[in-house]
């Protein structure tokens, strides 16, 4: 069985690498604690611009002068971001969607319950709403993609639909139609 190496960090730092795995799954481990760098160091920054420099402590000066000089989040953004949004959505939530509805389709419609069904009502409602990145080949490119962190992009969704993202399935199943 693979074993996952994860770096040593504390609670609120290993919701920002999850966070940097989910946005950018290929890139290496390395490369997300660069990011978790980048967080930290924009948070230091935004608590140092907001208090007098007299609040300062002498120990707390090399961190912030790290900060000042150390990645942040802006210049780590341009690395993220294009990939994440190409196709004009977010790449990673739409694998998510994928996930609900095979999942939703095991539930209702169990003999439609595969990614290719997935595919192809997915780039019919794409279609029939006349947007961009929905096609079969796309979307196969965006679960190949995403599809490793895709649970993660669909958790973090499963609150804001009702039944578990039940309806989503309904309405694309009446496009597919």
């Amino acid at each position: 069985m693979p074993i996952l190496e994860l770096p040593d960090l504390h609670l609120p730092e290993a919701g920002v690498y999850l966070f940097a795995v989910m946005i950018g799954p290929k890139r290496a481990p390395a490369e997300h604690c660069h990011f978790v760098q980048a967080t930290r160091n924009t948070a230091i920054l935004n608590v140092a611009s907001q208090i007098d420099g007299s609040q300062v402590r002498p120990e707390g000066i090399p961190d912030i002068v790290a900060a000042a000089t150390g990645p942040n989040l802006e210049n780590i953004a341009r690395i993220y971001t294009p990939d994440l949004l190409k196709g004009g959505y977010i790449r990673g939530d739409m694998a998510g969607r994928l996930l609900m509805f095979v999942l939703a389709c095991a539930e209702h419609q169990p003999a439609n319950a595969n990614l290719e069904h997935a595919y192809r009502t997915f780039a019919k409602a794409f279609g029939h709403a006349k947007m961009r990145g929905g096609s079969r080949a796309y979307l196969a490119k965006v679960w190949a993609d995403y599809g490793p962190v895709s649970h993660l992009w669909c958790a973090r969704r499963g609150g804001e639909l009702p039944d578990g993202g039940k309806e989503l399935a309904e309405f694309l199943g009446e496009q597919s139609r």
